[in-house]
Order: C-alpha cells, then structure tokens, then sequence
C-alpha cells in the first residue's frame, strides 16, 4: 500500500476526465477487453496543452521522487522558474532534462507549439 494519502477529489476529477474520454473518444477502448490500452492511458495522464508543471507534477511524468528533480534545480541540470516559494518547470525543460538523462521523447509531437516572443 502506498505511503501516501489518497486525495479522493483527484481520484473523482480523474474517474470524470476518463468518463469525458470514453464518450468523446469510443474508438480509443478496446472492447474486446473492455478496459484502456496502456497508449490511451499514457496518452490521457499527460496533458497535451499543460505547459508548466509542479515539482510534483514533474516527479509523477518521471516516476521519481520530488526532492531528486528540487536537487537537479538548485545544482543547475534542470531549468525552472521560482514562483513564489514554489518551483515551476516548463514543458521543455522538463523534457530536455529527461532526454539529458538518457531518455527519449517525453511528450508527443503534436504537443501545441510555444507562443513565439
């Protein structure tokens, strides 16, 4: 059992966010096992047009503990913005810091493109 508490009201917004889903989206099931694919759950957990993220946000996109991405911030291999007392990180950096670890694509091409400067 995990250590740490449930949020019931995440747990609600995730169950409405996957009812939402299935109506707007029937091909995405598999009836043949009536339960998502591995894919459609992947490509549901990560928001498309999220573009800032939480430490704990980020930590839960990479599977790793909040206070290893805290510590890549203060020694300087990930980027991230100081809003107010909390860290903000972008969805680039946070996909370059991935891929300077060694990993691949993070999020899907058709991700929205950067409003330009």
């Amino acid at each position: 059992m995990s250590k740490r508490p449930m949020d019931l009201e995440a747990i609600r917004q995730a169950r409405d966010n996957l009812d939402r889903i299935a109506r707007e989206n029937p091909h995405m099931i598999d009836h043949a096992r009536a339960k998502w694919t591995e894919e459609d759950i992947a490509a549901m957990i990560v928001d498309p047009e999220k573009m800032t993220y939480t430490v704990d946000e980020a930590a839960e996109v990479l599977n790793c503990h909040p206070q290893t991405l805290r510590r890549a911030v203060r020694n300087g291999s990930l980027q991230a913005a100081k809003v107010g007392k909390a860290f903000t990180i972008s969805r680039s950096d946070l996909e370059a810091y991935y891929q300077a670890k060694g990993g691949g694509r993070l999020f899907a091409d058709d991700a929205p493109d950067m409003p330009e400067a």
